[in-house]
């Protein structure tokens, strides 16, 4: 289970991230009874967007700092679910699975 977000600093440009499964699990593990099964239902919000995109951002050494200053200086768009195997990089072939809402 892979997503891409697009995240926008306040200041400097925009730039992608991949959440992978070590930041589903470290997203299920900061509030008990989270499952990633929720991820593929649709069950969450946009503070769930941001609970996926900052440790992906963290381990992609794109931001240093605690989640609230991440929140503070960022937006954070989700884009497509990435199928298994697919590299973000793919380029245009690249055919994106379902939307994240």
């Amino acid at each position: 289970m892979r997503f891409l977000f697009t995240i926008t600093p306040d200041e400097g440009d925009p730039y992608e991230v991949t959440c992978d499964s070590r930041d589903v699990l470290k997203w299920e593990d900061a509030k008990p009874g989270r499952k990633a099964a929720d991820l593929v239902t649709g069950q969450y919000g946009i503070r769930d967007f941001y609970g996926l995109a900052y440790p992906a951002a963290k381990r992609a050494g794109r931001f240093d700092g605690t989640e609230k200053d991440f929140i503070a200086a960022n937006a954070v768009e989700a884009g497509h679910n990435l199928p298994e195997g697919e590299d973000e990089d793919a380029g245009d072939d690249a055919v994106p699975t379902k939307r994240a809402r």
